[in-house]
């Protein structure tokens, strides 16, 4: 169900620990939808939605704290 966490972490162009940490703190929100079992297509539908979300508001972060380079 849903995105794998992991590719969220290939693109560090400049390998900041503060990206890196970033992203990281994203990947475990979405790791942790992962665990959650589907019981209905809405809840499959929210957990989807939940994570595409979770994916815009990591690159709105990472620009933000690589905004001045």
């Amino acid at each position: 169900l849903g995105i794998p966490a992991e590719p969220l972490f290939r693109s560090n162009v400049g390998n900041r620990g503060d990206v890196h940490e970033c992203k990281s703190r994203f990947a475990d929100a979405i790791n942790q939808l992962q665990k959650q079992s589907c019981s209905s297509p809405e809840k499959e539908m929210l957990i989807k939605e939940a994570q595409k979300r979770i994916i815009d508001a990591q690159m709105w972060a990472v620009k933000a704290i690589t905004w001045d380079l």
